[in-house]
Formats: C-alpha cells, structure tokens, sequence
C-alpha cells in the first residue's frame, strides 16, 4: 500500500533516533553510551539541511529540471553518522571536527565538474533502466562488464553497449536480469518501486530494518595508540574508512596490486591523493607467491584490516577473517549486500547500491539519481564508526558493512520522496 510519508518530522527527532540506534550498534555492551552523547550532538546541528540546497540540487535530475523539495531526513541521519564518527576520533585524541555529510557527498562531484544527469549517474558508469516490470540499476564500470552484455540480455552486442542493454531489458523481468548478472559478476539491482507502509514503519524504528552495519565483540586487547591499519581497499568506501583512521593517529598501509591498482588513480587522481595521502602505499604482484607471502604478512601484523572483497576473494589468499579477529585483531569487511548469507558474492559500486537502498526520487514515474556514488560515502563513514568504536573500547571484533543496508537505513529502504517544478 502506498503512503505519503510525513515530512514534518522535526530534524532533531529523526536525526536523534537515528543517533541512537547507531550507537546502540556500534556499542552492544552500552559502553559508548555515556561517552557519545546523541542527544547533544543533535543539539549542537544549528542548521539542519533543508530543500533546495545547493551542493545537492546539482546532483539531483537533469539540468533542464529542477525539483521544488526532496525529502531531506536521509541526509539528517547521515549528518548524525558522520557526527559519531567525529566524537569517536576526538575521544581517541584525534580531531574531532571534520567535513559535513553533505561535503563527503558531493566532493568527488565538484573534483570531476560532473552534475547528476537524472537517469546517469554523475560517473556516467551506471544507468537506471526499466525492465518489463520494474527499475533497475546496471553498471558498467568495468571493461568486463561491458564484455559480459550479450550475454546478460541475449543478443549481439550493436555499437553502443548501453542501446543494446536497455533494449534486452525492456522485454525481460527485472529479476531474471539480477539473477543473470549475479552469475556473470556484473553489478545489477532492482530499484524499490514506491514508499510502502512497511517502510513507513521502518524509517520511523517501529519495525526492524536492515541496518547495514553489524558489530561482533571479541575480546578485549587492550588500548590502542597509533594501530596498524592495512587498507585493502579501492575506489571510495573503503578509502574513506582508512583516511579516518589515519586521522586518528592509525598508521594505515594501503595494500595496491600491481596488475590491478586502484581505479581512482586514474579516474580521479585529486581525489585519490585526497582519501590516501597519509597512507603508505605497498604495491604487490598477487598474481606471485612472494606477493600473497607479503599481503599475509602484512595482515598477520596489523591490528586493523578493511576489506572490501567478495568473501572467496580472501578464502583464494588462504585468509580468514576469523583468525585475525581470534588473535586480536579488528576486520572490517564493506560489501554491497553484506559478507554471509545468499548475496554476499553479488558485486555492487556505489551508484547502484545506493539506488538499491532506495537513494533515488521518481519524477513523472521515472527514477532519478540522487547524490554521485552514495552509498561509498555512506557506507564508508559508517564503517569507520564500527571501527572507532571497538578501538576505542580496546576490544577485537568484527564490522560487517552492506553498502545496500546502510543507504536503506537511513531512507526507510525505499525511494525518497520529492515534487518537481
């Protein structure tokens, strides 16, 4: 059943509650209870974002269009995350202050001087195109993915791959395109249809939802001054997680393959050196046993590791999360639709899973995309709170991100609601 949501829920409100079941995540022992203070750190918010705001409005739909308001409470709770974050790292003795929720969204944007293009992502990688019975997100980051659409839609591959794609969709279920991209590893999702009574209930705490972010304590090691991080990470998310810690005061290696570095050095170099400058970079060839030999070694002697890997990447290095955490050790796992259960192999980037959380507006029964890439800021600044937490508890443990979760527990799991002009 479709509902209109209520949109005037105070910011504080909806930030304070979101506030506290963050903490409450990060923290299953209570222990950050009286150290985080949601209640001040609403407070203390003197101007809560409201529409249009002007970073924002430039990511939102193409430019010839223009949205009068956009539900904004998404953003209010993301504001509450990256709040947390901040009090966590100056109560580990780094700074407290740092950028806005809305600047870690549309930073990147402003780097490349790209604007959101309504059904393009701002990365022009991903589209969201319809299906015989729905939405869907598809992205084509990688030359692979490219080379994988004849087979995903069944027909020869025409001049342009995204003509070819978006007329094999149009006469298949949306589901059946999931289930066939999930086999060839390409990032595909559905897009919720419309805000429901359920998501109502989701968005207000009333019912459980997806929380996108799991913490399992281990045991206590004791405090941490300057810990050694190793950063396996690419791209965003997982970059954003390590250059947190970095600025706590972690010593973060920043492990890069060889054969395969990391994409943002190309695609966006100013942001690269942004999230990595502080990071040792270790260049290693995995594709030899002197490289897995070191990329074990590495993790066998830090205190933190993030990852952001499909689970059988690490089981192929002959590594376990398991016994890292067993020793003492901190894991950070950032995934698109979690590490365990019948998705964690599905491949996802930022742009679609955050239109799989629901982080896109219908105008006119089209989808738009909202922000560039949201779900890596997202999902990065929340996984950098689990991690904080359990260093500054002095506790081993694991921090299991799903990019699709953490967008969807901050919307309610379904498409944020606007009017057009």
């Amino acid at each position: 059943m479709a509902v209109e949501p209520t949109h005037s829920d105070d910011p504080f409100e909806v930030a304070y509650r979101h506030g506290r079941e963050l903490v409450a995540s990060i923290s299953p022992d209570g222990d950050l209870g009286d150290l985080v203070d949601v209640r001040s750190l609403s407070e203390a918010r003197p101007h809560w974002p409201v529409w249009p705001q002007v970073s924002l409005d430039r990511l939102v739909g193409p430019p010839s269009r223009r949205l009068q308001n956009l539900d904004l409470r998404w953003l209010h709770r993301f504001d509450m995350v990256v709040r947390v974050v901040d009090a966590l790292s100056g109560a580990i003795g780094g700074p407290s202050g740092g950028p806005s929720a809305l600047g870690l969204l549309v930073e990147r944007a402003e780097m490349l001087r790209h604007h959101g293009w309504g059904l393009w992502s701002v990365g022009t990688s991903c589209r969201l195109l319809e299906a015989s019975d729905g939405w869907l997100a598809i992205n084509l980051a990688r030359e692979e993915d490219l080379e994988a659409v004849p087979a995903l839609v069944e027909r020869p591959l025409g001049h342009d791959a995204w003509v070819t794609m978006a007329a094999g969709v149009a006469s298949m279920p949306a589901s059946l395109v999931v289930e066939r991209a999930g086999l060839l590893g390409v990032a595909v999702t559905e897009v919720p249809s419309g805000w429901t009574a359920d998501a109502q209930r989701r968005f207000r705490g009333d019912v459980d939802g997806p929380s996108g972010l799991q913490v399992r304590l281990g045991e206590s090691r004791g405090s941490l001054r300057s810990p050694k991080v190793v950063d396996l990470t690419a791209l965003w998310a997982g970059p954003l997680a390590g250059w947190y810690l970095a600025r706590a005061g972690a010593v973060v290696t920043k492990v890069e393959s060889t054969r395969r570095p990391d994409g943002a050095r190309s695609g966006t170099p100013a942001f690269y050196r942004r999230l990595n400058a502080n990071k040792v970079v270790a260049d290693l060839d995995l594709a030899t046993r002197e490289g897995c030999d070191e990329l074990r070694r590495l993790i066998d002697e830090a205190d933190i590791v993030i990852e952001a890997s499909r689970p059988r990447a690490m089981e192929g290095f002959g590594i376990d999360p398991v016994d890292h955490i067993g020793g003492g050790g901190i894991w950070c796992a950032i995934t698109g639709y979690g590490r365990a259960g019948p998705e964690s192999n599905r491949v996802a980037f930022g742009d679609d899973a955050a239109a799989a959380g629901g982080l896109v507006t219908f105008v006119d029964s089209e989808p738009w995309f909202i922000g560039d890439a949201a779900a890596d800021p997202i999902a990065g600044a929340t996984a950098a709170a689990g991690i904080l937490a359990l260093w500054h508890q002095g506790r081993a443990g694991l921090v299991d991100v799903a990019m699709r979760d953490a967008v969807a527990h901050l919307t309610g799991g379904s498409p944020v609601q606007s009017v057009a002009g």
